[in-house]
Parts: structure tokens; sequence; C-alpha cells
């Protein structure tokens, strides 16, 4: 009852001052991830990693999986697969080709720095700290000085990099778990059912959930106060369609926000808004308990996990960005700013409470690598973000000034550049 009069306080203050907060580097996810690390520290409450694979952190992981799952078809909703092929050449290098190496580059940190770890954890820890999470670092893809073609690049990477990681996630934690002579869990039923399935449920569900949105919207059907709740609850839907045939609801909602997209059509900004909302809400209840769970593992943090943090951050991500744009003629410039600007966080923390919920061996160090990496992030790309984007907007107007032709000043067929503040 502590925590929750805690994060009832901090959530209203934090509501009296938003507007002030708004563009700074203070994000919401920072406040209060501080507030359940001082309420964890304040003895207000006391939740570790193992707790969360229990039925005292039932509670946490449900509400955790569902924010993921709603931010997951909210994003692929938006962003939907006619406008990620709109934009195909940016994003398609960041995710088809730098993706794939940043997790290379991240097993080679693990199996280097982290010694002892089996070669499928080091493969889960790289999927799970993957995935980039732009509202961290709001200022960097909404602030309209910097390019739209680079703003609508990260912003269509960090709407889809972790749905596009689930997969590896599942088949790492597959592998882990078989490696351990689990009799319970294969590689091929892993990839048939949890991968495969779940793909077939979000084509399904996303199809015609989308279809039936259309026709009412058509018809007029759905009452104006009730329109809100029905990309909400689509969303929730195919999460739980999966999971009940068990299958990853993550891929569900991911794919099924892809497949809604083509029908949603014009009413797809004002039907997914609620939906973004909503998930705001979750987002910063998963955030709070992180700050409590990151309070009981400060003192166990070591200084491989830290450095394997830093090096997530910096060389596993930006040298694997740099290597895909070489070709594209962006200057290095733009190189650096796509590659720093690659904060890790509500992704990251639902796949490692998944990792507990499946009692990996060896999942506390994953865990405890995870929350520090998610923390300096949320510090350092918070500070850094409108500082950033103000210097690389000072660079680009110089730039293009001087050669308006410039790949950077390019402009795509659709100039809209997506919200990705959700959690600003």
């Amino acid at each position: 009852m502590v925590a929750a009069a805690v994060f009832s306080s901090l959530l209203l203050a934090y509501t009296l001052v938003s507007r002030r907060l708004e563009g700074g580097p203070v994000s919401a996810a920072l406040v209060f991830s501080a507030g359940g690390v001082i309420t964890g520290l304040a003895g207000g409450a006391d939740l570790s990693p193992h707790d969360l694979s229990s039925t005292a952190g039932d509670a946490v992981r449900i509400l955790a999986e569902l924010a993921l799952a709603l931010i997951l078809f909210a994003d692929a909703s938006t962003i939907g697969l006619r406008r990620a092929r709109s934009e195909q050449k940016l994003p398609d290098r960041l995710l088809g080709i730098g993706l794939p190496l940043t997790i290379g580059a991240g097993v080679l940190a693990a199996l280097a720095l982290l010694g002892g770890l089996e070669i499928w954890l080091c493969v889960l820890l790289a999927a799970l700290l993957a995935p980039t999470d732009a509202a961290l670092a709001a200022a960097v893809v909404s602030d309209e000085r910097v390019p739209g073609r680079v703003r609508r690049g990260l912003d269509i990477e960090a709407g889809l990099n972790d749905g596009v990681c689930v997969p590896v996630v599942v088949f790492a934690l597959a592998a882990a778990v078989a490696t351990e002579g689990s009799p319970d869990t294969t590689l091929v039923h892993e990839a048939l059912v949890t991968i495969v399935g779940g793909t077939v449920v979000g084509v399904i569900t996303g199809s015609l959930g989308g279809r039936l949105l259309a026709l009412a919207n058509r018809h007029g059907t759905i009452a104006d106060d009730a329109a809100p709740f029905a990309v909400a609850a689509l969303a929730f839907a195919t999460f739980f369609a999966a999971d009940i045939v068990g299958a990853s609801g993550f891929i569900a909602a991911f794919v099924g926000g892809l497949f809604a997209a083509r029908w949603l059509g014009e009413h797809r900004a004002a039907l997914v808004q609620f939906t973004e909302r909503d998930g705001t809400l979750l987002s910063l209840t998963v955030f709070f308990a992180f700050g409590i769970v990151g309070a009981g593992v400060l003192g166990d943090l070591t200084a491989a996990e830290a450095a394997y943090a830093v090096l997530s951050l910096t060389v596993v991500r930006m040298l694997p960005v740099a290597l895909v744009m070489l070709r594209t003629g962006f200057a290095p410039a733009s190189m650096l700013y796509i590659g720093w600007f690659g904060p890790r966080g509500l992704a990251s923390i639902v796949f490692a409470t998944v990792v507990v919920e499946d009692a990996v061996p060896g999942a506390t160090k994953l865990i405890d690598v995870v929350l520090i990496t998610v923390a300096i992030s949320m510090v350092v790309h918070g500070v850094t973000a409108a500082w950033g984007a103000g210097r690389y907007a000072t660079w680009f107007e110089a730039a293009a000034a001087r050669n308006p032709d410039i790949p950077e000043a390019a402009e795509a067929a659709d100039p809209v550049v997506q919200r990705r503040t959700r959690v600003e």
C-alpha cells in the first residue's frame, strides 16, 4: 500500500508540472524510476528480480507485459506496412542490417566481459538490449529543426525494432532452457508454436479486427465516447488470443498492429491516441516497479556488468549504425546522431521479466545488466537529447545552405513525423 500511495502522489506531482518538464532532460520515465528507487531504499517496498517469478510479482509482470503489448500494437498500427515501405532506405538499413549487427556485437561483448555465460545467454542478453525507446529522448524525433528524414528513420526504427527483436528473444530463451535439458521445451516447438503461432494469430486478429473497426466507422455504429477503447481492446484481444494457444502475445500484438493499420485508414490517428495514453500510464507503473527492483540490486552490480552497459550504449550500437550508413551519403554528423540516440527502455525491462518468469539459469546476471543499462540510458540520453538535437540542427542548417542536395535534406512521401513521446 505504501508503494501505491507513493506512485499515486508522484503521478499527481508530475502531472502538475509536466508542461514545465516537456523537452527537458528529466523524462517521466526517469522521474518514476527514481521514485521507485527511493521507495525501495526507504523500505516502502521490497521487490527483487526473483519476486517477479512468484505470486507477489504477478501483478507487476502482467502490467509490464500488457504495457508492451499495447505499445507494440500502437506503434505498429501507427507506422503500418505502407509507411514503413515508403521510408524503406534508412529504416531498412537500421533494422535489416544494423539490428543483427548490434545483436552480434552485443554477443561478442558479453563473451568478452561476462565470463561464464553460455552462448545462448549471451545472445539473449544482446537481444534484450537491442530495442531502442525514443520516448526516453523525445527531443531527438520531435525537434522539427532536425531533418525529417533522420527523425522519421529513428522514429520508425524505434517503433519496429522491439517487435523485430521478439523472435530473437523467444528463440534464444528457448535455446537457453533447452541447453539445460528441459524436457518440456524444444527449439522446434518454440519456433513453430511460439513464433509462427504468434505471427498467424497477429495476421488473423489484426486483419479481421481492423476490418471490423473500419466497417463500424463507415456505418457510424461506434459511439464517440466508446471509439477510443477500440484499438486497446483489439490489442489486448490479440495478445491474449496468442497466449491461449501457447504462442507469443508480443509477436501477435506487433504483427496484428501492422495488419490492422491497413484498415484503420484516416481513423488511425484518433483511435491510436487513446491507446498510447493508456499505454503511457501502464509504462509509468512499470518504470516505478523497475526502480524498486533496481534499488535492491544496486549493491550487487559488478564492474564487468557496468562496463557491458556502457559498451551496449556506445560501441555496440554506434559502430553497426556507422557501418550500415557508410554508402548512404549521410555525413559523419548524422551517423553520430543516429548512432548515439538509441535509448534503452520499456521493451528491455519487459523482456527481462519474461526471462525471470521462465526461470532461465543465469537470469540474475542478465537482469542486473539490463537494469543498469536502462538506468544509465535514461540519464545520459535524457540529458543529451535537447542539446544534441540543437547542435545537430545547427550543423544541418549550415550544411544544407552549402549543398541543398545532401541526403539528409531529402523528403520522402510521408512528411509526417509521428510522435514517439508517450513517456516524455
